[in-house]
């Protein structure tokens, strides 16, 4: 069984998203979408961190993780 390519199923959705913002299907800012990946891709890390017991890929992956969060609350306006 061959392995996924995580980050090309990535960049493929993301192309998809942006042709169909394109061709007006529908519309979304993608300044809320950039936050909550790096949202993700921090608790991604942090878990990953964990797992491996790894005390500065958990320090670096809660880091961005709060901060996606709390910026991407903060975009839009559940946190002034």
């Amino acid at each position: 069984m061959k392995k996924v390519s995580w980050f090309g199923v990535g960049l493929i959705l993301v192309g998809v998203a942006m042709l169909l913002d394109r061709f007006d299907v529908f519309s979304f800012g993608w300044m809320p979408v950039l936050w909550a990946l790096v949202a993700v891709l921090g608790l991604v890390k942090a878990i990953d961190g964990f797992g491996k017991k790894k005390s500065g890929r958990v320090f670096w992956g809660t880091f961005w993780f709060l901060f996606g969060t709390y910026t991407l609350l903060c975009y839009i306006d559940v946190v002034e």
